[in-house]
């Protein structure tokens, strides 16, 4: 089976061709992401048709935000899809489902990597943002609200992430600091 996955993050949008068996990544791309969210969406959209091939069966989206069991998005934190139909957006190469990054990177690392020889794990990513979830028997848990993956109160990813200390130094991207 072949897949299409999309990564939208708070800097970049990597895609690639994943054969499912392997699994292993046939082919991949990866752009810059830009601040506009109708604009990120149309970038995605395009690498997903440059790498779109007829066999592909699924197309799955990482998105860098609270997003609903439902596939809905519930935060404009970084890149705001609120207002877009992102699953639709896919529609015309084959059936798409949207999940935040942090669940999926964490469905990844339970299923290929060093959680495969576990019957949970917790799954922390440290980046642009700050995110975790508790990951039982291969499955990410969705939490009381559908998002599970706010650490903190007030969230931590508010004051420490990538983006929080580029806005604290008077930038935008962490990039701009580093300049």
């Amino acid at each position: 089976m072949l897949c299409l996955g999309i990564d939208v993050g708070a800097t970049k949008i990597a895609a690639g061709l994943v054969s499912m068996e392997e699994p292993e990544i046939l082919e991949r791309r990866q752009v810059a992401t830009a601040r506009d969210g109708g604009e990120v969406m149309r970038e995605c959209v395009r690498l997903a048709d440059e790498l779109y091939r007829p066999e592909v069966e699924r197309v799955g989206v990482a998105l860098c935000e609270l997003v609903r069991p439902d596939g809905t998005i519930a935060s404009a934190e970084t890149v705001d899809w609120t207002q877009l139909d992102a699953a639709g957006a896919f529609s015309h190469l084959a059936p798409a489902f949207v999940e935040s990054d942090v669940r999926a990177a964490a469905v990844a690392e339970a299923r290929l990597g060093t959680g495969k020889e576990r019957d949970s794990m917790l799954f922390i990513n440290v980046g642009s943002g700050v995110s975790h979830t508790m990951v039982v028997e291969g499955r990410p848990l969705v939490g009381a609200h559908g998002n599970a993956i706010i650490t903190g109160a007030p969230p931590v990813e508010s004051w420490s992430s990538g983006l929080a200390l580029a806005r604290s130094a008077g930038a935008s991207t962490a990039e701009e600091v580093l300049r």
